[in-house]
């Protein structure tokens, strides 16, 4: 399973002047779609055989069994003061993308392949969805943050964001790397369909 992102900060001009400012405000925004692959096959080898050979479209080697991308947006309003530039009313726009695999001959599973195959999908998501948690604590890291930085020009206020922006999306993606290196060794202990699989990886792009 892989999880991949695009990362923009987005700085919107000083807007105001002001003496004393009061406390940034913030906002994250986040919404959730999704689609899927096709999978072909009626049993547990013909599904993999399929998957390996037409696999979700991604950058790496892997067969891969799911996909999140993140775009992400960040804007805010600095304001002067008389002592520097600080950070205004924040806003974050957060996207998700989830692909997950969708089998076209499903209604001619038999009855353990359908169960086989509907716990593999909802094993699939599950894990997709950890990557998406850790993608908002990212962005709520940064706004914490943000919140706190104080320079002499909003300049620095744009190097300042943008340093943290890239701090805290570094360290989401290591707990998403932990995350897949875990599940994949985890789901490679076990028989059945998931074990056919190398294990889940993670590349950002």
């Amino acid at each position: 399973m892989r999880a991949t992102s695009s990362l923009h900060l987005g700085l919107i001009l000083v807007l105001g002047v002001c003496g004393i400012c009061s406390p940034a405000r913030a906002e994250i925004v986040s919404r959730t779609q999704y689609t899927t692959h096709p999978v072909s096959g009626t049993s547990p080898a013909t599904l993999v055989a399929s998957m390996k050979r037409s696999p979700i479209p991604d950058a790496g080697d892997e067969v891969v069994m799911g996909l999140l991308v993140m775009d992400s947006h960040f804007t805010y309003q600095p304001f002067l003061t008389r002592n520097g530039c600080r950070v205004g009313a924040m806003k974050t726009q957060v996207t998700f993308t989830i692909t997950l695999p969708r089998a076209t001959q499903e209604n001619r599973f038999d009855r353990a392949t359908k169960q086989l195959w509907t716990h593999f999908v909802e094993n699939v998501k599950t894990h997709e969805l950890v990557h998406r948690q850790y993608f908002l604590e990212y962005a709520a890291a940064y706004e914490r943050r943000a919140r706190r930085i104080k320079a002499r020009t909003c300049k620095g206020v744009d190097r300042a964001l943008a340093r943290i922006a890239r701090e805290e999306f570094d360290r989401a993606q290591r707990r998403n790397d932990r995350l897949d290196k875990k599940d994949g060794a985890a789901e490679l202990e076990k028989p059945g369909l998931l074990a056919r699989f190398r294990g889940p990886s993670h590349q950002t792009r």
